[in-house]
């Protein structure tokens, strides 16, 4: 699903919602990787597990994420732990 489908963007949750349906997922079982705080307010309000991709970003506020990835190497490591 993308968010051009959807009729609001983010932060609503919409695109989220419909690509946990889409793939029948729950959403409580969906993993988000976001670089953005309004993508985080959309995954958050659907329910999922938001990781903030710092990219080593500063000036991004990443508090709401539940887990955060400063690069995209460390990935790897999050997901197999």
């Amino acid at each position: 699903s993308s968010a051009e489908f959807e009729e609001k963007g983010k932060p609503d949750p919409a695109v989220y919602l419909s690509a946990s349906q889409k793939l029948a997922i729950a959403p409580h079982e969906c993993i988000v990787v976001e670089d953005s705080h309004s993508g985080m307010i959309a995954a958050k309000s659907a329910g999922m597990t938001v990781v903030a991709f710092t990219n080593g970003q500063l000036h991004t506020s990443f508090e709401l994420a539940d887990f955060t990835l400063s690069y995209f190497d460390d990935s790897v490591d999050f997901l197999l732990h």
